[in-house]
C-alpha cells in the first residue's frame, strides 16, 4: 500500500521509548485501515484496531499493552520495529487475532513480561494478552554479496 491508500496515517518520529504515535488510556476508539507507527494501550483503554499496518516505530515497539487494558487487534500487519512488534505486560486481556507479525531483523516479534495465552490458553477476562490464529515469523535477510 502507498500512503494515500490508508484511511489515516499516524506517525511518531521520536526515538524516546515513551513517545508513541497513539496512546489509548481510556475509551474504545476504533481504527480501521490505518497506518500507525506505534501504539501504547494502557489503563482502561480498549481500542478496536482492524486491517491496519503498524509498522516502523522509531521508539522500538509497535504495540505496547500494559496495566488493565483490553481491546482487539484483528487482521493487522505488525512489522519492522527496532525492538519488538508487540510488548505485553498487562493484567487485562487485549486480543490479537488473525494478524501477521514479523521482523526483518533478528529482533523479537513478541516480548512478554506478563501472561501470554494462545487459543488453547486462558479464556479472555482472566488476564494476559491473548493471541489467536496469528502468523508470526522473522523474515530472513538476503546474504551479503
Amino acid at each position: 500500500k502507498t500512503r494515500s491508500d490508508y484511511g489515516i496515517t499516524l506517525v511518531s518520529r521520536s526515538k524516546t521509548r515513551s513517545d508513541y504515535a497513539v496512546v489509548v488510556s481510556n475509551g474504545k476508539p476504533e481504527f480501521i485501515d490505518c497506518q500507525i507507527s506505534s501504539m501504547h494501550v494502557t489503563g482502561y483503554g480498549a481500542p478496536r484496531v482492524y486491517d491496519c499496518d503498524i509498522v516502523g516505530s522509531a521508539n522500538g515497539i509497535g504495540v505496547r499493552v500494559t496495566e488493565t487494558c483490553s481491546g482487539t487487534f484483528t487482521r493487522c500487519r505488525i512489522h519492522s520495529h527496532q525492538e519488538a512488534c508487540v510488548s505485553a505486560d498487562c493484567a487485562g486481556d487485549p486480543t490479537f487475532c488473525e494478524n501477521t507479525m514479523y521482523q526483518v531483523t533478528d529482533t523479537m516479534v513478541i516480548a512478554c513480561e506478563g501472561i501470554l495465552t494462545g487459543h488453547l490458553g486462558a479464556a479472555p477476562g482472566t488476564g494476559g494478552a491473548v493471541f489467536e490464529n496469528n502468523t508470526i515469523y522473522v523474515e530472513e535477510q538476503p546474504a551479503a554479496v
